[in-house]
């Protein structure tokens, strides 16, 4: 094996498929590390996303990647949006089934944040990914991903996963950006 180009700071096997999904192809290749991060409050993704990186490059030293996402339900006024993780710790799939129910719009904003830094260059990249949410919980995965769907197929992130699927339909270019980022960057 190469030497990696960075650690991966994550122990959720989902988001290491995902990264190997996506940067495998490209030859990019990663190590993946869990690393307990502190989780600064903020409505800000890309702002909690620098905060983590920079936490993970002073304890490990080395060149490190981190992301984050947000769930914006525009019925709820772009809720739980930043705070997704607090949420899944407390709401099941039907939890937030039962919010949006007296809904029609039942529109969804993904925002994904995918942040690098050597300690001396932080590079983050952004993409929103429109969705909806769906009428059930299906697949697997945390509660958005079971009930949210990316897909012009109507299936939700958890089952696009399960199956090994982009659940983007393609459209998810975050790691090939990094990925050119570094080749030009290095």
């Amino acid at each position: 094996m190469k030497h990696p180009l960075f650690t991966f700071i994550t122990s959720n096997t989902e988001k290491i498929a995902t990264a190997h999904m996506y940067l495998d192809p490209l030859g990019v290749q990663f190590e993946a590390q869990g690393l307990d991060l502190v989780e600064p409050q903020s409505h800000s993704i890309e702002e909690i996303s620098r905060y983590k990186a920079q936490h993970a490059f002073d304890v490990l030293g080395k060149p490190v990647v981190v992301t984050d996402h947000g769930w914006f339900i525009t019925a709820l006024h772009g809720f739980p949006g930043a705070f997704m993780k607090y949420m899944n710790e407390w709401f099941t799939p039907q939890d937030f089934l039962n919010l949006i129910s007296s809904y029609q719009d039942r529109t969804i904003t993904k925002r994904e944040v995918i942040c690098y830094t050597d300690g001396k260059e932080t590079k983050c990249f952004t993409q929103d990914f429109k969705g909806v949410v769906l009428d059930e919980p299906k697949g697997g995965g945390t509660s958005a991903m079971q009930i949210v769907s990316l897909s012009q197929s109507g299936k939700s992130v958890g089952e696009c996963i399960d199956a090994g699927i982009d659940p983007t339909d393609g459209q998810h270019t975050l790691w090939r950006d990094l990925s050119e980022w570094l080749r030009h960057a290095k």
